[in-house]
């Protein structure tokens, strides 16, 4: 009982349990104090057996070989941190783990913590994640807020002032109000409003619409340097002071040990780590 730190009234009680399971009396008084059953003789090696196997099971992780793994893992990101990421992310897998197997999908704010919970998603890279029991958010990249406007606009040349930004209608990434959020907030607090003239959910599309109209674009300084490397934009600081933010890792605390998630964490952390020092 002292061994197994329970009472001496548990463990009889507890001999008793195993005396009926056995049907053997197990344990029986002699000269010497209890003395054990042939039958209690004939179970020793066994049970010795399978209580080490059992010590081994909970004292040690199951192992994860990148090399020889065919795990499929799912990764929810929008669609432009997928063109970010995905490309040096592949490279690192073809070389480390090439029969991994990785699905990508769109990130659901409102079934997030679900959904990673679950382990339908493993891993979540996105901005502002909700915090929630047993959800792990880890930042990766900050970012501040930029103006995309073309080349060769009839007005904005070099700067954009406040007044421009007020007056020249707009492109909103977002399908709902609180895409707004942020921007309208600023510009509230000054007096000032601005025209939406065209919405988007796409990241990838709305930089190219851009390229080739005369709306102003607020986004993150990634997605607007990205897309001036091959479209006629300019990358101009917006008129108005908005917050950084930053582009966060987040998963579930159960799986927070598990070894095979561990390292996949730790493949897109580097990835993304990446991109925020260069």
């Amino acid at each position: 009982a002292g061994r197994v730190h329970i009472t001496q009234s548990a463990m009889s009680r507890n001999l008793a349990a195993l005396r009926e399971l056995v049907g053997d009396p197990l344990l029986i008084r002699g000269p010497g104090g209890m003395r054990l059953t042939p039958r209690a003789q004939a179970l020793m090696a066994p049970l010795e057996l399978g209580l080490r196997q059992l010590q081994r099971a909970l004292g040690q992780e199951t192992g994860f070989e990148p090399g020889t793994s065919g795990r499929r893992f799912t990764l929810a990101m929008g669609d432009f941190v997928a063109v970010l990421v995905m490309p040096p992310l592949l490279q690192r897998l073809r070389t480390l783990a090439p029969g991994l197997r990785i699905d990508v999908t769109p990130i659901d704010r409102r079934r997030n913590l679900e959904l990673l919970e679950s382990g339908e998603q493993d891993l979540a890279v996105g901005v502002r994640f909700e915090a929630a029991t047993g959800l792990v958010i880890t930042p990766q990249i900050g970012q501040r807020f930029v103006c995309a406007v073309r080349q060769g606009h009839p007005e904005i040349q070099g700067s954009l002032s406040l007044e421009q930004y007020e007056r020249w209608p707009h492109a909103l990434i977002g399908s709902g109000r609180d895409a707004e959020a942020v921007v309208d907030a600023a510009l509230r607090k000054l007096g000032r409003a601005r025209t939406v003239a065209v919405r988007v959910p796409y990241f990838l599309a709305a930089p190219v619409m851009v390229a080739a109209s005369d709306l102003i674009l607020t986004v993150a300084q990634l997605v607007a340097e990205h897309f001036a490397r091959t479209h006629p934009l300019q990358v101009l600081p917006p008129p108005i002071e908005l917050p950084p933010f930053g582009i966060d890792l987040a998963w579930h605390e159960r799986f927070e040990r598990d070894p095979g998630h561990r390292w996949l964490r730790a493949q897109v952390t580097a990835v993304l780590q990446g991109f925020a020092r260069g």
